[in-house]
């Protein structure tokens, strides 16, 4: 059960399994959340087209897309997320910003599918009178009708941002991502070298020709130290002065 959780939110189990107690325990949490997020959000969604029209099949096929649409690409913004940067630079606030304020955004909207379906069926405390097709009336009649409503939006908001704050909790030089960062560069160069033995294959086989991959760098495939060229080169006029001395 533990791996299963732990692939939810896309960490590697087989690394997790040889981490720290509290590692493992912290990614397990986010696995659970993971969890309930699946849940709200396919009630969430529910409820919302219910609010929209009335065909059950259709409401629930279109549910389970929206939630599994929701879920991979939330997925996605969490495993592409960094935890090891040396300098937060612009470009890694911005791309943070833009995750947060669209899974904001998507959580704003399955809280409130969510609320409506509490206090209309779970809880029907309040007598809603909106009719279907009329979403944004429904949504309006409940943040207007159930007292502290926005703060279980606020709840809910953290609830599905809390498996990121929980990855920044993580000390960036924990041996877990050492370990990971280790393994998934020895992957990259030993495609690589595959790369690499495959092109000069291909030039030889086709063409008869021993042609390698010219390196621009000193550490490829990552290409952050560029190989300088120090040669010094001439002007046109040296150049010309080539013929000149062919002349004479």
């Amino acid at each position: 059960m533990k791996e299963v959780l732990w692939k939810l939110v896309g960490e590697d189990f087989q690394i997790l399994m040889s981490a720290d107690k509290n590692i493992r325990n912290r990614f397990l949490y986010s696995g659970v959340i993971m969890l309930l997020i699946c849940l709200i959000s396919l009630i969430g969604f529910t409820q919302l087209l219910f609010l929209m029209f009335n065909h059950f099949p259709i409401i629930v096929v279109i549910s389970l897309f929206l939630t599994w649409l929701f879920f991979n690409i939330y997925k996605l913004c969490l495993i592409t997320l960094s935890v090891r940067a040396k300098i937060y630079n612009i470009g890694y606030v911005f791309s943070l910003l833009i995750r947060v304020v669209f899974i904001s955004f998507m959580a704003i909207i399955i809280s409130k599918g969510f609320e409506y379906f509490l206090f209309n069926t779970v809880f029907p405390y309040f007598n809603f009178q909106s009719q279907i097709g009329f979403i944004l009336n429904a949504i309006n009649e409940l943040n207007n009708n159930v007292p502290g409503i926005w703060a279980i939006t606020f709840l809910t908001i953290l609830l599905i941002i809390s498996p990121f704050i929980i990855k920044f909790t993580v000390k960036p030089d924990d041996k877990y991502f050492s370990i990971q960062e280790n393994i998934n560069r020895e992957i990259i160069l030993n495609n690589y070298e595959d790369f690499k033995s495959l092109y000069n294959q291909e030039f030889l086989n086709n063409f008869s020709l021993n042609i390698n991959v010219k390196e621009k760098f000193y550490d490829p495939p990552f290409n952050k130290s560029p190989i300088i060229d120090k040669r010094v080169y001439g002007t046109n006029k040296d150049f010309l002065k080539v013929f000149e001395i062919g002349e004479d």
